[in-house]
C-alpha cells in the first residue's frame, strides 16, 4: 500500500510542475532573432521570426513581447527618437510605432519582396531594403518602388 501511494504522490507531482513550464534556453525566446536596437543605455528592441518585436527597458537583463499583428520573419528595426520606430521584414512586411514599441501598426508597402533592413533620413523620408528598394517621403503612409536595377537577386 505504500508503494501505490508513493507512487501515485510522485506522478501527481509530475503532473502539477509541468503546468508551469518556463522558458529557459535560449533566452530571451525561440525564435531566429534577427536584429537589435538600443534608443538609450537601458530600452532597446529585438526583431525575429513569427512578427517577433521584443523589449528591455533593463539594458536587456529582462525582454517583454509586443505584438505587433504579423507572423512573418521581421528582419530589421530601427527608431528614429524615443517613440517613432519600423520594422521590415520577409513578404513586404512593414510596421510602426509611434508610442515606444507599445502597439504596431502595420504599413502597406505594396510589395511581397523581403525587406532586409530600413533606414531614415529624416522623420519623413525612409527607405526599406531587400531584393528591391523602396522609399517613403510621408513617414511610411505610401511606399514606392525606387530602382530595381540590381535588386532581386539574393546572394547567401
Amino acid at each position: 500500500m505504500r508503494k501505490l501511494l508513493f507512487i501515485a504522490l510522485l506522478f501527481s507531482n509530475s503532473i502539477y510542475s509541468q503546468s508551469s513550464w518556463v522558458w529557459q534556453n535560449p533566452l530571451p525566446n525561440g525564435n531566429n532573432l534577427k536584429s537589435v536596437v538600443y534608443i538609450n543605455s537601458l530600452t532597446g528592441f529585438i526583431t525575429g521570426g513569427g512578427g517577433l518585436i521584443q523589449k528591455t527597458t533593463d539594458g536587456g537583463t529582462t525582454w517583454v513581447s509586443k505584438s505587433t499583428g504579423v507572423n512573418k520573419i521581421l528582419n530589421d528595426i530601427i527608431f528614429l527618437n524615443n517613440n517613432i520606430g519600423y520594422a521590415v521584414g520577409d513578404f513586404g512586411t512593414i510596421v510602426k510605432t509611434i508610442n515606444g514599441g507599445v502597439n504596431w501598426e502595420l504599413l502597406n508597402s505594396g510589395t511581397t519582396y523581403r525587406f532586409n533592413s530600413v533606414a531614415f533620413i529624416n522623420l519623413n523620408t525612409g527607405y526599406a531594403v531587400g531584393q528591391e528598394m523602396y522609399k517613403t517621403t510621408n513617414s511610411g503612409d505610401n511606399w514606392t518602388i525606387v530602382d530595381t536595377v540590381g535588386f532581386g537577386y539574393e546572394i547567401n
